[in-house]
C-alpha cells in the first residue's frame, strides 16, 4: 500500500518511483538489491560486499548520477556511509528521480538522482538485528530514539559490517613455464570491514524551530584489494582503510514569516585515507609467488603490485552548506529558492616516497575545489483543472585548484566553469485512472575533484576535463485501478562532453570527454495485487546510447565510432518478481510472507561494435539471477533466511570481474515500541 507522500511524488510532474522500505525491514535486503530490482536502473558491481559499484538509471552512470540522504549528498560522508552499507531498517522510503531534478536538491546531476529518506519514529523505540551470510558476512545494526520531553529528543544509529569475500572464481593463473592455465580459485585478499555510529539531539515542535538538531558521526572502513580493475592482476598485500568523522546542523521551520517555509543545513567532514602497496613480491591466483631459476623469492626491481611503492595518507576536508525556502503563494503553488555551496580540500603524503626520493614528495600538494548550485523553481497547478506544472532555473559554478602526478612528475593546474541549467515539467491528470506527463530539462554536470585530480590509486588525472551538458526529454504515461499498476516512459538524452572512465591497459583507468551522445529508450513496469496475500510485479527496460562524435578524446578526427552503440554498457534488462504473504483473521497479527525475484541483464560487448573479428569479440555474458527469502515474525522478533544466485550462475558485471556464486543469508530482528506519555 503506497503512503499520501508516495503518491505525491509519483503523481507529480516529475518522472519519479518510490520505493517504501518499511516492507523490507525484516529482510536482509540490501538498498542496493531493492534499487536493482526497480524499472530503468541497472547496478554493476566489481564483487562482493564492500565492493565498487556503479549504478545506470536511463542509460547515465556513474557521477552523472546523484545520491542524497534526506537531501544532502552522500558523496560527502565517506565510502562507509555509503549506500550499500546502508541498512534498510534505517530507510523510510528511497525516491528515484529519472527526469527532471527538484531545484531543493541543490545538484549538478545530469540525468538521475536518488534520495534516501531516513527512518523518523515519532514514538520511543528500540532495534537490533544480526546478519550471517556466505563467505564469512556479517552484519550488525543497533538504533534507538529517546523523547525526553515533548520538545526534545536524542537517537543513535550504529551498524557495521565484516566479509571474508571468499567465493570462488575461475581465473587465469601463471604457471611454473610461464603459460597460463585456467584454475578454480577462492579469493583470498578481499576482506571488507566497516563501521559507522551516529548520534543526535534534537529540538522539534518548538516557537523558533520545527526542527534544530546536531548530529555526529563517526565511520570507517578497512579493504583488503584483491585485483585490478579487469581482474588480470591479483594482489596478495595491497590494502586501503579511511575513516570519517564529521557532523550535520539542521534547522526546519515552517511559517518562519507568513507563508514561509525555511531548512537549513551545515555538515563538516574530515576524511583521512591511508593506501598501502609495498610488496615486492610477484603473487599469481593459486596463491604461490614467482620464484627465480635457484628456488628464491623474485622481487620487483622497481615499485609494488599496483603501481609506485606507496605507504600514501590522505587528508580530506568537505564542507556543505544548504539552505531552501518554499513561498507559499496558496496551499498547491509555491516558489522555490536552493541553494548549495561545498568545499573540499584534498591533501596527501607519502613517507615512504619521502625516503626513496631524498625528501621529496610528489603527492604534498592540495587539491580544492569549490562549488556552488543555486536555483529557484514553482510547483504549483494551472488553471486546467488537473493540469500541474513544475519548472526552475539553474546556476552551476566550480572552481578548482591542484596537483596531479603523471609519469612521476607532479603537474599543477587551475580552471572554472560556470553554466546555466533549466527545466519544465508538466502532469496531466486524464481521468481518476491515467496521469500523462512530459518534461525537459537542460542538465548540468560538473567535473569532480577525483575526475579531475584522479584519486591517487587507481583513477588517473586529467584535469582538461569538460562539463557535462545534457538536454533531457521524457514521455510518461501511469495508469493506478486499485488493484492494478502500470506505468511506460520514453526518454531521450543528448549528452554533450560526455566523461567516461576509461581502463587501460595497467588495470588503472582515466576520465576523458567523449564528446557527444545519444540516449534514448523505454521501460515500463506492471504490478498487480492479484489477491489481499499475493502480489506480481515485472518491468523491462531497453536503452539506446550512441556515440554522436566526429573527433577523439584527443581531438583527433576520426569519424570511425559515430553512431556506433557506446561499449560496456548494458542496453536490455528486466526484472521480475512475487510476494505471497499469510493473511491472518487478526490483521494485526504478524504474517510469514515470502518473496521471489529475478534479474536478467542481456549481453553486451565490452568492446566497440565495429572493431575486431566478430566471432572473436569480448562480450559481457548475459546474466540472470534469481533470488527468493522468507520471513517468519514472532512477536518483538523476527527470523529470515535468504539465497541469493539460487542456480549459482557464473555471472560478471564488469569484464572478467566474477561476482559471488549462490550464498545463504539467515537474519535475526528485534524490535521494541513504546508509547510515548510526555506532556
Amino acid at each position: 500500500m503506497r503512503s499520501k507522500i508516495d503518491e505525491a511524488l509519483t503523481q507529480g510532474p516529475g518522472n519519479v518511483s518510490v520505493i517504501n522500505t518499511r516492507l523490507f525491514y525484516n529482510t536482509n535486503l540490501t538498498p542496493v538489491q531493492l534499487l536493482r530490482g526497480t524499472s530503468g536502473i541497472k547496478v554493476k558491481q566489481d564483487g562482493g560486499y564492500g565492493s565498487r559499484l556503479d549504478f545506470f538509471i536511463n542509460g547515465s552512470t556513474g557521477k552523472q548520477l546523484k545520491f542524497f540522504i534526506d537531501g544532502l549528498p552522500i558523496n560527502t560522508l565517506g565510502e562507509s556511509t555509503g549506500i550499500n552499507n546502508l541498512p534498510v531498517e534505517q530507510i523510510e522510503r528511497i525516491e528515484i528521480y529519472k527526469g527532471v531534478i527538484p531545484v531543493d536538491l541543490g545538484a549538478d546531476v545530469l540525468a538521475g538522482a536518488v534520495n534516501i529518506i531516513s527512518r523518523k519514529e515519532k514514538t520511543d523505540y528500540l532495534e537490533a538485528s544480526y546478519a550471517i551470510s556466505s563467505f564469512d558476512t556479517h552484519r550488525i545494526n543497533l538504533s534507538g530514539r529517546k523523547l525526553w520531553t515533548k520538545n526534545f529528543y536524542t537517537s543513535i544509529q550504529a551498524y557495521g559490517g565484516y566479509s571474508k569475500n571468499n567465493y570462488g572464481i575461475d581465473a587465469d593463473n601463471i604457471r611454473a613455464d610461464g603459460k597460463i592455465e585456467l584454475i578454480h580459485v577462492k579469493r583470498c585478499h578481499d576482506r571488507y570491514e566497516n563501521y559507522i555510529v551516529k548520534a543526535e539531539a534534537a529540538i522539534v515542535n518548538s516557537s523558533f524551530a520545527d526542527l534544530l538538531s546536531l548530529s555526529l558521526n563517526s565511520s570507517g572502513f578497512d579493504k583488503q584489494l584483491q585485483n585490478n580493475l579487469t581482474m588480470t592482476q591479483p594482489y596478495a598485500y595491497a590494502a586501503y582503510r579511511e575513516s570519517l568523522t564529521g557532523g550535520i546542523l539542521k534547522y526546519q521551520k515552517i511559517d518562519l514569516l507568513k507563508h514561509l517555509n525555511v531548512g537549513a543545513a551545515v555538515s563538516f567532514n574530515r576524511l583521512d585515507g591511508l593506501f598501502i602497496d609495498t610488496a615486492r613480491r610477484i603473487t599469481v591466483w593459486n596463491g604461490s609467488t614467482i620464484k627465480n631459476d635457484d628456488g628464491t623469492e623474485y622481487y620487483r626491481s622497481k615499485g609494488a603490485e599496483i603501481g609506485r611503492t606507496s605507504y600514501l595518507s590522505t587528508y580530506t576536508n568537505t564542507l556543505n552548506q544548504k539552505l531552501t525556502a518554499a513561498y507559499w503563494f496558496n496551499s498547491s503553488n509555491k516558489l522555490i529558492f536552493s541553494n548549495t555551496l561545498q568545499h573540499y580540500k584534498r591533501s596527501a603524503k607519502d613517507t615512504l616516497a619521502q625516503r626513496i626520493n631524498n625528501g621529496l614528495d610528489l603527492y604534498n600538494s592540495p587539491s580544492s575545489q569549490w562549488k556552488d548550485v543555486a536555483g529557484l523553481g514553482y510547483d504549483g497547478n494551472l488553471l486546467i483543472h488537473g493540469l500541474k506544472l513544475s519548472t526552475a532555473f539553474k546556476y552551476f559554478y566550480t572552481r578548482q585548484a591542484g596537483s596531479y602526478i603523471n609519469f612521476d612528475r607532479s603537474f599543477t593546474a587551475h580552471n572554472s566553469t560556470s553554466k546555466p541549467g533549466y527545466n519544465i515539467a508538466l502532469a496531466y491528470s486524464l481521468n481518476p485512472f491515467f496521469i500523462a506527463k512530459a518534461s525537459y530539462e537542460h542538465a548540468i554536470r560538473l567535473p569532480d575533484a577525483e575526475e579531475a585530480f584522479g584519486d591517487l590509486i587507481l583513477v588517473n588525472p586529467n584535469p582538461d576535463l569538460k562539463a557535462e551538458e545534457s538536454n533531457n526529454f521524457n514521455l510518461n504515461i501511469l495508469y493506478n485501478a486499485g488493484k492494478l499498476h502500470a506505468e511506460a516512459t520514453g526518454f531521450y538524452r543528448n549528452v554533450d562532453h560526455l566523461i567516461f572512465l576509461v581502463p587501460n591497459s595497467q588495470g588503472s583507468a582515466k576520465s576523458y570527454n567523449l564528446l557527444k551522445a545519444g540516449i534514448k529508450g523505454i521501460e515500463s513496469n506492471i504490478a498487480y495485487q492479484a489477491t489481499r496475500s499475493f502480489t506480481v510485479n515485472i518491468n523491462a527496460t531497453y536503452q539506446d546510447l550512441r556515440s554522436r562524435s566526429d573527433i577523439e578524446g584527443l581531438g583527433i578526427p576520426n569519424d570511425r565510432y559515430k553512431g556506433q552503440r557506446i561499449p560496456n554498457i548494458p542496453y536490455l534488462l528486466g526484472n521480475a518478481g512475487l510476494t505471497y504473504r499469510v493473511i491472518r483473521k487478526n490483521v494485526n497479527s504478524l504474517s510469514p510472507q515470502f518473496w521471489y525475484n529475478v534479474n536478467y541483464t542481456h549481453s553486451y560487448y565490452l568492446y566497440w561494435a565495429n572493431d575486431g573479428y566478430q566471432p572473436d569479440k569480448i562480450t559481457i555474458p548475459k546474466q540472470m539471477l534469481q533470488n527468493a527469502g522468507i520471513t517468519f515474525p514472532l512477536k518483538r522478533l523476527t527470523f529470515s533466511i535468504e539465497a541469493y544466485n539460487l542456480a549459482n550462475a557464473k555471472t560478471y558485471d564488469n569484464f572478467k570481474a566474477q561476482l559471488p556464486g549462490r550464498s545463504v543469508s539467515l537474519k535475526l530482528r528485534y524490535y521494541l515500541l513504546t508509547e510515548n506519555k510526555k506532556s
